[in-house]
């Protein structure tokens, strides 16, 4: 079984050689640079040491997305996982770390022929927990916003905010929302103010509700 992951990052070289080390064991990793519409800074590439240190291991593949949106970057890295022949991909923050056990992840994969299955995250300081994703990049696409996802063949939807998944036991990752540098997390926040009024108008047209804390 392949299993790849997928990495967006942006000025990161703080978090990324921890989270980039924990990913060590899984066949590649799709690493995407570039800020986000609406970040507010003069380069569309990371000038810090975020794209060094992706160079630095041996499993990473190094991709340039400047000015691009998170979903258009996650549609990216499962376009690459299909490419590459992966049968899954972990959807993973430049702040995260992960771990895993890849034969008992296997175990529990085996038998099963869903295209979403959740991941635990544990998140610091708050000590609150939000949900991951394992994806087959085959199956599925994001759509619209980026907790939705499709069905490549009949285009059937779901919701990746709503944690009623099997939660897989043999895959934990941690979040340190601490982590981020000040210039991301004031980037990262213009982003946002700019991004949500346009996924919640999507969401109230599809009757779908915001869920507090999933919009990271």
């Amino acid at each position: 079984m392949k299993i790849g992951v997928g990495v967006n990052f942006f000025l990161e070289g703080n978090t990324l050689a921890d989270c980039l080390a924990s990913l060590r064991g899984f066949d590649v990793v799709f690493c995407i640079d570039g800020r986000y519409p609406q970040f507010d800074y003069p380069k569309d590439l990371s000038d810090d040491d975020s794209r060094r240190i992706v160079t630095s291991f041996r499993n990473t593949f190094l991709i340039n997305r400047g000015n691009h949106s998170q979903l258009d970057k996650r549609n990216e890295y499962l376009r690459l996982g299909r490419e590459f022949g992966c049968d899954y991909v972990l959807v993973c923050d430049a702040d995260c770390t992960v771990e895993w056990n890849k034969r008992k992840l296997e175990s529990e994969l085996r038998g099963r022929h869903n295209f979403v299955h959740n991941i635990l995250i544990h998140q610091t300081p708050s000590y609150t927990f939000r949900m991951g994703m394992l994806l087959n990049p085959r199956a599925v696409e994001y759509h619209e916003i980026h907790h939705l996802v499709r069905c490549r063949k009949c285009h059937f939807e779901t919701d990746l905010a709503k944690p009623e998944r099997f939660v897989l036991q043999s895959i934990t990752m941690y979040h340190s929302i601490e982590a981020k540098s000040r210039a991301h997390r004031e980037g990262k926040k213009a982003y946002r103010v700019w991004k949500q009024p346009i996924e919640n108008r999507l969401r109230q047209k599809r009757g779908m509700l915001m869920v507090p804390g999933r919009d990271t």
